[in-house]
């Protein structure tokens, strides 16, 4: 899945779903309101980690 830090820093990343080898992560196969768990630290343009849920990102 390909995104942008949600900070708004405007970093781009992408995450894989599992079955990839660690880090990976499930997709509730929703593409319209995403659910990965799970949760994504991400260290792009920034370090940000929260969690994606319903289409949301939540900080922790």
């Amino acid at each position: 899945m390909a995104f942008r830090c949600p900070c708004g820093c405007g970093s781009e990343g992408n995450l894989p779903f599992r079955p990839e080898p660690s880090p990976s992560w499930n997709w509730n196969g929703n593409e319209a309101s995403p659910t990965l768990t799970p949760s994504v630290r991400w260290v792009g343009g920034c370090r940000w980690h929260g969690w994606l849920t319903d289409g949301e990102w939540r900080a922790c």
